[in-house]
């Protein structure tokens, strides 16, 4: 997952070929991501800035996310797959269990340090206290 800073003026983006529509899904959940690391804040995330850092008009977000709250919820449930995966690779590089839990420690340490604004949407949204965001439980164990 590639969380970096975003621009302020995003170029137009080139259309998708046919068949394509999953890159713009991809885009769209990845600039999500970006700004909410940012913000640190989902209710500050609008659908309007979504589709300017991605460089498409707002109406194009709703042919992939019913709403705001629909696209909030992809992006930490993407988030949380890649942070998932990650972890189980730190922890696989490790040789004995006391290896593998301090490496799988080591690196969600680092995780929450680069990602603080994530890490903060994960645990405190308001997406989060409205609903039951099921894949957290994976971060539990």
């Amino acid at each position: 997952m590639d969380v970096t800073s975003s621009t302020s003026s995003s170029p137009a983006r080139d259309r998708n070929r046919r068949g394509q529509g999953e890159r713009l899904r991809r885009d769209i959940i990845e600039a999500t991501l970006r700004m909410l690391n940012e913000l640190g804040d989902d209710e500050a995330l609008s659908l309007r800035a979504v589709a300017r850092e991605v460089g498409v008009a707002a109406t194009s977000i709703y042919i992939h996310f019913a709403d705001r709250d629909g696209l909030v919820f992809a992006a930490l449930e993407q988030c949380t797959v890649d942070l998932m995966r990650d972890l189980d690779r730190a922890e696989a590089s490790a040789g004995d269990p006391v290896a593998r839990l301090r490496a799988r420690l080591l690196f969600l340490g680092a995780w929450v340090r680069d990602h603080a604004g994530l890490y903060k949407v994960l645990h405190e949204s308001t997406l989060n206290q409205r609903t039951h965001l099921a894949f957290k439980e994976d971060l539990a164990v």
